[in-house]
C-alpha cells in the first residue's frame, strides 16, 4: 500500500473507491446532454436573430491588392499563363488569383442577364 507521511499518520493514495469503474460513463453522459442543450440554445438563437433580420457571418473583407492586381491577372489568365506562375510573378497565392477570376466570371454572368 502506498503510502505518505509520518508512521502514525499514513495517508492512503489508492482510489477513493475503486467498484465504481462506471463514474466516468456517467459524467461523460451529462456532459454530451450538456452539450445538446447548449447547442440547442444556440439553434434558435440564430433562429431567432434570422427571423429579425440580421445577416449572419462573415463580413465581407477590404481586398486593396487582390482588387488593384485584378486587371494584370486577367490579362495573364486570358494569355493562358497557370494560376501558380501568376500569383509567384505578382506576389498573390494560387487561391487569390482563383478567386480573383471567379468574381470575375461571377461579375460578367450577372452583367449578361
Amino acid at each position: 500500500m502506498a503510502c505518505l507521511g509520518h508512521r502514525d499518520e499514513r495517508v492512503d493514495l489508492r482510489p477513493i473507491n475503486a467498484a465504481r469503474p462506471n463514474d466516468g460513463t456517467v459524467i461523460a453522459g451529462i456532459a454530451e446532454f450538456e452539450r445538446e442543450l447548449l447547442q440547442e440554445r444556440i439553434r434558435s438563437g440564430i433562429a431567432a436573430a434570422k427571423a429579425r433580420g440580421k445577416s449572419l457571418g462573415r463580413r465581407p473583407g477590404q481586398r486593396p491588392k487582390s482588387d488593384r492586381l485584378a486587371p494584370k491577372v486577367l490579362a495573364l489568365v486570358a494569355a493562358g499563363r497557370s494560376y501558380r506562375l501568376i500569383g509567384r510573378d505578382l506576389g498573390l497565392s494560387k487561391n487569390t488569383v482563383a478567386e480573383i477570376v471567379r468574381r470575375s466570371r461571377a461579375q460578367l454572368a450577372r452583367a449578361n442577364r
